[in-house]
């Protein structure tokens, strides 16, 4: 785990996301998020939502989600090759100065994605958008 502050990995994770759209039917761009509490508890990501207090949330595992992501097929062009890329970078950024890594859905058709890890030090940052899938 590298020895980057709370500010400097805020930084790191706007530049690696500047741009970047997770994959769904309708392109959002990811938000940088810091956690006020210590703890990354669905309850905590519910309420850092934009949804209902009864709205559905799902806790998924950190490499199985970004897995499409990172995986280069054969038909890609250079501008999704180069997605890849930028993803794989983002994905090593935060396997390397964050840990507990967990991944929150919230929602159906349109779902708020949460990705969440602890610095270090204790502090709670991460990223979230915005997943549209009918």
């Amino acid at each position: 785990m590298s020895d980057l502050s709370l500010n400097e990995i805020v930084d790191q994770l706007r530049e690696l996301t500047r741009d970047l759209y997770w994959f769904s039917e309708s392109d959002y761009a990811w938000e940088v998020r810091i956690l006020p509490e210590a703890t990354i508890a669905p309850e905590t990501v519910r309420q850092q939502s934009q949804k209902p207090a009864n709205a559905e949330i799902e806790t998924v595992e950190f490499d199985p989600f970004f897995q499409r992501a990172v995986e280069e097929k054969d038909w890609y062009g250079d501008r999704e090759r180069e997605t890849v890329g930028r993803y794989r970078q983002l994905v090593q950024f935060l396997q390397e100065n964050l840990h507990d890594l967990i991944v929150y859905r919230v929602g159906a058709i349109e779902v708020e994605i949460f990705v969440f890890g602890k610095t270090k030090t204790g502090e709670v940052v991460g990223l979230n958008t915005i997943s549209v899938e009918t």
